[in-house]
């Protein structure tokens, strides 16, 4: 089945969309091998009843799962692990941003509203950077940061 990678490539396009697009082109597919005589080792109404119950599915489990704040913001749910509160503590890191490259990422997670993401973005620049001590690298781990050279230790 062809896939429309390009127009998820040009714009975020929603999940529901996509699903649309998807239902849609199988359904084509299907339709055209029936009409052309064409025998398809593809089982085609297999594929569109999973995804008609995979959405009914999810509809179900997501219904009690709120969505919005109420400033409107969108929370985003991590499905392979429970929603965590944010306890980040951005003055912390403030201390470690002495060079461009990390003051730039500390903005970006600032800004960033999407949970997993902010966390990759702690972990990036966690990686690059250093013991405000003694410039040696630090560790980091579960909220925690700390040099094991000369004992530096704080809390993000």
């Amino acid at each position: 089945m062809p896939v429309p990678i390009g127009i998820m490539i040009i714009t975020r396009i929603k999940v529901i969309y996509a699903v649309v697009i998807f239902a849609i082109m199988e359904t084509a597919i299907t339709w055209y091998n029936t009409m052309a005589g064409v025998q398809s080792s593809t089982a085609h109404f297999a594929h569109l009843g999973g995804l008609v119950s995979g959405f009914i599915i999810a509809a179900i489990v997501l219904k009690s799962r709120k969505t919005h704040t109420k400033s409107g913001k969108t929370i985003y749910y991590d499905s392979f692990a429970p929603q965590r509160t944010e306890n980040l503590n951005i003055s912390n890191l403030k201390k470690l941003a002495e060079t461009e490259e990390l003051k730039e990422m500390l903005k970006k997670i600032e800004k960033e509203t999407v949970p997993q993401v902010r966390e990759i973005w702690v972990e990036h620049f966690l990686e690059k950077a250093i013991c405000p001590k003694c410039s040696n690298s630090i560790n980091h781990f579960d909220g925690k940061i700390w040099c094991e050279h000369c004992g530096f230790r704080s809390n993000y």
